[in-house]
């Protein structure tokens, strides 16, 4: 017998989401992103990307990160822990 070390298959680990979005003080978008960051809750989380492309997954908020100014616009990052299995749908088509 060769005493080869053998790997098999484990868990897979989702990594995060991130996004960088609009920001506009006091929207619904902003309000919910702040409750889910203070609740600190597992939810099922839908990422609209602008190609049309959808991911759902449970997952918690990481991180809202406060606005910058780009020109004109103000962005806000977000970040979402996956947790779970993902679902991708549209793929921009």
């Amino acid at each position: 017998s060769n005493r080869t070390k053998e790997f098999r298959p484990g868990l897979l680990d989702p990594g995060e989401c991130s996004v960088t979005m609009n920001w506009i003080e006091g929207s619904a978008t902003d309000n919910l992103l702040i409750g889910l960051k203070a609740s600190g809750n597992v939810r099922q989380i839908r990422v609209t990307f602008p190609g049309g492309t959808v991911w759902v997954f449970e997952g918690w908020l990481k991180s809202y990160v406060p606005p910058a100014t780009v020109g004109e616009f103000q962005e806000v990052s977000a970040s979402f822990r996956v947790t779970g299995s993902l679902s991708i749908t549209g793929m921009g088509g």
